[in-house]
């Protein structure tokens, strides 16, 4: 129920962006910030809470955070204008990440036997993916019946038998070892994500002051360099940088980076695209969702059976090579302002991602030693969030400079034809990396042997 509710929040609120676009008055900037806010909370505060969470007790800290996510979806509801929303936001990422590190933890930990802890893992796993999947659809009935507040109450009832649940069935769980938490590395790490984001949705203002475009780039640089040494010479850091020496490591690192920007940042402009270019009703657009996000739910089934029948580097790259083409098809759809192309587009976008996300963070976690397969999801579950905040920015931006300069070079090109496109370009990229870097028959914790030393401290 954890992972339903968080993932259902997330997609839910992408159905009812523009119904809240028009009741707060939102700019561009502002619409897209209430989902970056989500992503980066999330973000920032996902490893520190397992940390906490192994320390202080799973069940306290599952607890605390169900706290704050129902706290937070009661700011959202009746908030009344653009800050209180992001604040809102930001203290549901708050709240789903200790929500998602404990919940998580308490199921390994109860579960000790292989068997029943895959199938487990496999019941998470489904109810996150029909979460996700029917969320925009799901959110859009509730506001299309109740209004776009009740997509943030709908909520509290899930949040209270989740409490209730806890106290009564969950047994409180921790971990000896003391872990320390990483906090220049989550310091570091969110302002690296907050400064790309603001820089691609603002530009270089800030209030009344306009910085010099060298020194925004010097700033992003040096938070990158200042989080890479905090990795590199901590001595508990959130990230073990001695898997990124693995080429297959990082070749599966990249899949859901393309993804996010590629199909998950696209299906935030979805509604805005099939409302304001193709012309249609709320109540059509919730519909016509499906056709990205009903294959979420058909082909996870599938999926294992078709990864396990090819290699992985074909897999992965022929399925990023899939979505590019349904973006390229929602391109054409976008300049032709046609309703059935774009429908295709969707389509075949979706049942990419269907069949690639469910197979991505095993194949992460199993392309490192065991003993890093924590770090390493850790990684995937930050590769996601961290893509998604920037591809929404990104396609942000790319609504700000049409809206500002109309008379650009691409003015004769519509701007969800040119969000789509760069998706497109985005998918054919990450598929182009695939093939270089994952081998052919790559295998299970196949890291060189440079990188099998344990690391000190």
């Amino acid at each position: 129920m954890v992972l339903f509710v968080v993932n259902f929040d997330i997609t839910a609120i992408v159905m009812v962006m523009p119904l809240v676009k028009q009741d707060l008055a939102l700019d561009v900037g502002g619409f897209a910030w209430l989902m970056d806010s989500y992503s980066i909370a999330l973000t920032a505060f996902l490893l520190s809470a397992g940390i906490l969470a192994d320390r202080f007790g799973r069940r306290m800290m599952l607890l605390g955070g169900n706290a704050i996510f129902l706290l937070a979806s009661l700011q959202c509801a009746f908030a009344g204008a653009q800050i209180s929303l992001i604040i809102g936001r930001v203290g549901q990422g708050i709240g789903a990440a200790f929500m998602m590190s404990s919940g998580l933890a308490i199921i390994g930990n109860r579960y000790t036997n292989t068997a029943s802890r895959a199938r487990a893992f496999a019941w998470t796993g489904t109810m996150a993916g029909v979460a996700t999947a029917l969320g925009p659809a799901g959110g859009g009935l509730i506001a299309d019946l109740l209004g776009w507040h009740w997509v943030f109450l709908i909520n509290i009832p899930i949040c209270l038998f989740i409490a209730i649940a806890a106290i009564m069935v969950v047994d409180e769980s921790r971990d000896p070892a003391k872990r320390k938490i990483d906090l220049r590395g989550i310091a570091t790490l969110s302002a690296l994500l907050l400064s790309v984001v603001w820089l691609l949705l603002h530009g270089t203002r800030i209030s009344t002051f306009e910085i010099p475009s060298w020194l925004a780039i010097l700033w992003v640089l040096a938070l990158f360099v200042a989080f890479w040494s905090t990795q590199r010479f901590g001595t508990q850091p959130l990230i073990e940088l001695d898997m990124f020496s693995s080429r297959t490591f990082v070749g599966f690192c990249l899949v859901p980076v393309a993804l996010s920007v590629a199909y998950w940042a696209v299906l935030i402009y979805l509604p805005l695209f099939l409302q304001e270019r193709l012309g249609r009703s709320f109540s059509d657009a919730w519909v016509l969702m499906l056709a990205a996000t009903m294959p979420m739910v058909a082909l996870p089934m599938f999926s294992a059976r078709i990864a396990l029948a090819m290699e992985a580097r074909v897999f992965f790259g022929a399925g990023l090579l899939i979505v590019s083409i349904g973006a390229f098809v929602m391109a054409v759809a976008a300049q032709m302002q046609h309703l059935v192309v774009g429908l295709v587009g969707m389509a075949i976008a979706g049942c990419a991602n269907g069949a690639l996300n469910p197979q991505l963070t095993a194949r992460i976690v199993g392309s490192v030693r065991r003993e890093q397969a924590g770090a390493a999801s850790a990684i995937s579950v930050i590769l996601r969030q961290g893509g998604f905040a920037i591809g929404i920015a990104m396609f942000g931006a790319v609504m700000r400079t049409s809206l500002e300069q109309p008379n650009s070079i691409l003015s004769g090109i519509n701007v969800f034809a040119t969000i789509f496109a760069i998706a497109a370009i985005a998918a054919v990229v990450g598929s182009a990396a695939v093939f270089a870097l994952i081998g052919r028959h790559s295998s299970d914790r196949e890291l060189p042997s440079s990188s099998r030393s344990q690391r000190h401290g």
